[in-house]
C-alpha cells in the first residue's frame, strides 16, 4: 500500500512540474537572440490573465503575448527599488501588476507597438519617453542607471543623477510620489 502511495505522490509531483518547465522553455526560446543578458532573464511565467478582469486582465494578457519584449523594458513604477524587479516582465510574474497602472500601461503599449511591427529599440524608446516622468524616486537606482547607459539613453532629466551608495542594494531614495503603493 505504501508503495502505491509513493508512486501516486511521484506522479502528482511530475504532473505539477512538467507544465512549469514547458512554460519556462517557451519563454527562454522567445528570448533567444535578444540583447538581454542571461543573468537578467527571468523565466517565471506570466500569471494567467483569466484570474483578472478589465484593464488588469488586458495588461497580463499583453505581457503573456510578448514576454520577450517586456523582459527588455524597464518598469518605471519604482519596483526596481521596492520589489527588486529587473524588468517589466517581473511585474506580471506576480500579482504586482494588479494594482499598478504604470505596469499595465507599459505592457499594453509594448504589445501594441510589437503588433505594429516596431523593433525592440523602437518599443523601448517609446516606453521610456512615455513613462520616465512616472519614476517615483528622486534618484535612479543603480539598475536604472545601468539600463540607461546600456541602451544609450539620455541621462538628463529629474531622475538622471547617480544614486548615492545604492549599487547592489535596495535603495531608499526619497519618493516623488507613489504609483501603486507597493513597498
Amino acid at each position: 500500500m505504501a508503495h502505491i502511495g509513493k508512486k501516486l505522490l511521484f506522479t502528482l509531483i511530475l504532473a505539477a512540474i512538467l507544465p512549469l518547465s514547458g512554460a519556462r522553455a517557451e519563454v527562454e526560446q522567445k528570448w533567444a537572440g535578444l540583447d538581454l543578458p542571461p543573468e537578467k532573464r527571468r523565466s517565471l511565467p506570466v500569471l494567467a490573465p483569466e484570474k483578472f478582469f478589465g484593464k488588469v486582465r488586458a495588461g497580463y494578457q499583453a505581457a503573456k503575448e510578448c514576454p520577450e519584449v517586456c523582459a527588455q523594458l524597464f518598469c518605471y513604477c519604482g519596483c526596481d527599488m521596492t520589489d527588486d524587479h529587473n524588468s517589466l516582465l517581473d511585474c506580471f510574474s506576480s500579482d504586482h501588476g494588479v494594482d499598478c497602472h504604470i505596469c499595465i500601461e507599459e505592457a499594453l503599449m509594448a504589445l501594441k507597438l510589437k503588433k505594429q511591427g516596431k523593433s525592440i529599440a523602437e518599443i523601448r524608446k517609446a516606453v521610456d519617453a512615455a513613462f520616465t516622468a512616472e519614476y517615483p524616486f528622486d534618484q535612479p537606482s543603480a539598475y536604472l542607471t545601468t539600463y540607461r547607459k546600456q541602451k544609450g539613453l539620455s541621462l538628463s532629466g529629474p531622475t538622471a543623477t547617480k544614486p548615492s551608495g545604492t549599487a547592489g542594494k535596495k535603495a531608499t531614495s526619497t519618493k516623488k510620489g507613489s504609483c501603486c503603493g507597493h513597498k
